[in-house]
């Protein structure tokens, strides 16, 4: 069933209603977006000086050696999935808007029947959300990985790990 086989009043409702939810989608990923980018900001300054501090800290106290450079590296590879995921976020919610944006858009020109919205509106998780909660937990497992891989050595210097550096943080190194 179409839109303008419904009744003329429950048309005008369900019209009121779809251009409401539409600002009210509008809205809320302006709000998402300007989120994502004080989000983007402020990890990117906190990213920085902590991991500024944490060489400086870590070469004056051990000198130089593989551990730093890899706690280094594990918390760089936290930071990075987290720019990635809050990049992405603020582009998929524009994806989303656009695509309800051209929904709705159908539905009111009468191309789009009742169920066919509602299909749209009941879609299920799609590649872009799996994405996102991945980095998610990838950067947090960064972020736990490096804190205990650091504060074990911060505990025992003597311990020996495999190393795995990424990148050379050595006062002499890039």
């Amino acid at each position: 069933m179409k839109l303008n086989e419904l009744p003329s009043e429950n048309q005008n409702e369900l019209r009121i209603s779809i251009v409401k939810t539409s600002e009210l989608i509008g809205r809320n990923v302006s709000d998402y977006a300007f989120i994502c980018i004080k989000s983007l900001l402020m990890l990117n300054g906190g990213g920085a000086v902590a991991l500024l501090s944490f060489k400086g800290v870590y070469f004056s106290k051990f000198g130089n050696s593989n551990w730093g450079n890899d706690v280094l590296s594990i918390f760089m590879l936290g930071i990075i999935l987290s720019v990635l995921l809050l990049f992405g976020e603020f582009f998929r919610a524009f994806g989303l808007q656009k695509r309800w944006a051209k929904i709705f858009k159908d539905f009111l020109e009468n191309k789009m029947d009742i169920e066919d919205y509602l299909a749209h509106a009941n879609r299920k998780r799609n590649f872009g959300q799996y994405v996102s909660i991945a980095l998610g937990v990838l950067s947090g497992l960064c972020f736990l990985l490096g804190l205990i891989y650091g504060g074990l050595y911060s505990v025992s210097p003597n311990l020996t790990v495999p190393a795995v550096t990424f990148f050379d943080f050595s006062p002499g190194g890039v």
